[in-house]
């Protein structure tokens, strides 16, 4: 049956988000981000989640934003495009904008000649020969594409061989959310804080194997968030025999406050598309040290608004933490550069900005 735009008095340009959860992530944050902040005169939002884990959900501002769930049955789950394709014909959108694993929506999008921009969030290393094949196979599928940093541009038209335009658009934060945060405490023992996914791409293991290796030096860690890895990290603490130093707290929305309870952000990634939490931590003005992968060496300049780790590997990460404990003065200098320019280039508006235009461009496209 043929693709008809159901008749509406509303002019704005209707944009559907595709993506499996509104689960705690980076590009779960980029939707909500966009939703709240992009004209509401000229745009409104559909989210379309394969499942019904959505505490995201909560950050939504605004109020004419729509949340469908289709629940996945299983791993295959081919129903599912004729859910995605139903719940498209039943909400009549001018474009369609997918994210992550995007392939039963891409597949109903592109069935329905609907307009498709494809956002990529993160390097290729997590995604097994079976994903690359398909999301190789789905490149025509769309028509534009973005990536989150220069690292997931190159990495995408290497892996997936991707030949139409590739924008890159950096996330922007909310500053204001992290102008009253207070300045770092930073007298022994310094607190550090590690927060994202439990999962293996961001390297959590790493940093405790690490924290394992000082404890002749005074240190706290508090670990923020949730995943399937979490019995694996909790047993790995107790058996090194850091349950009285180590924290494991579940994810929040609140990071300002989490902030301004700790000096130091770690981010022990074993890859990483950009890293949102960098961002809010350069803007709440506490140290940042990330490993040097992906898109994190666009957000750290090394020795001067951060420090890099140049390998993902407990030795490595023991000798970036150590000195950071025992030469505290001279990182003083790097977290004052930092915040001043995290509010010189992580501001809000610039990504809104870029993705407004792509929604001009393709939204007012005829079907």
């Amino acid at each position: 049956m043929e693709y008809k735009k159901n008749p509406t008095t509303d002019n704005r340009i209707h944009v559907v988000h595709i993506l499996p959860t509104l689960q705690f992530g980076g590009a779960e944050r980029c939707v909500v981000d966009l939703v709240n902040h992009c004209d509401r005169n000229q745009f409104r939002f559909t989210i379309l989640v394969l499942s019904n884990t959505k505490p995201m959900k909560e950050e939504i501002t605004n109020t004419d934003v729509r949340i469908i769930s289709l629940p996945k049955r299983g791993e295959v789950s081919m129903h599912l495009i004729r859910d995605i394709e139903r719940a498209l014909r039943d909400i009549s959108p001018d474009l369609v904008h997918t994210h992550l694993f995007d392939v039963w929506g891409r597949i109903a999008a592109a069935h329905l000649r609907l307009p498709i921009l494809t956002t990529e969030h993160n390097v290729t290393n997590g995604d097994g020969f079976l994903k690359c094949c398909i999301k190789r196979f789905l490149n025509n599928k769309s028509i534009e594409y973005t990536a989150c940093s220069r690292a997931v541009q190159t990495d995408i038209e290497n892996v997936y061989g991707i030949t139409k335009p590739v924008t890159v658009i950096p996330y922007g934060i909310d500053l204001q959310r992290f102008a009253a945060v207070p300045p770092v405490r930073a007298h022994a023992p310094l607190r550090y804080v590690m927060i994202g996914r439990f999962t293996k791409q961001k390297g959590h293991d790493i940093a405790i194997r690490a924290f394992g290796r000082m404890q002749d030096l005074p240190w706290q860690l508090t670990i923020v968030g949730d995943g399937p890895l979490k019995k694996t990290l909790e047993d790995l603490v107790r058996s090194l025999g850091l349950t009285e130093r180590v924290t494991i707290l579940p994810s929040t929305h609140d990071i300002p406050s989490v902030f301004a309870t700790h000096d130091v952000l770690l981010m022990p990634s074993r890859w990483e598309g950009l890293g949102i939490v960098i961002m809010e931590a350069m803007a709440s003005g506490r140290l940042v040290i990330g490993s040097n992968t992906g898109g994190i060496p666009e957000l750290i300049r090394h020795g001067e608004t951060g420090y890099v780790v140049p390998h993902a590997t407990p030795v490595a990460w023991e000798r970036a933490v150590r000195q950071s404990i025992t030469d505290w003065d001279a990182f003083r200098p790097v977290i004052e550069r930092a915040e001043v320019y995290a509010k010189e280039h992580f501001g809000m508006q610039h990504m809104v900005d870029a993705y407004e235009r792509i929604y001009v461009r393709l939204g007012r496209k005829q079907i």
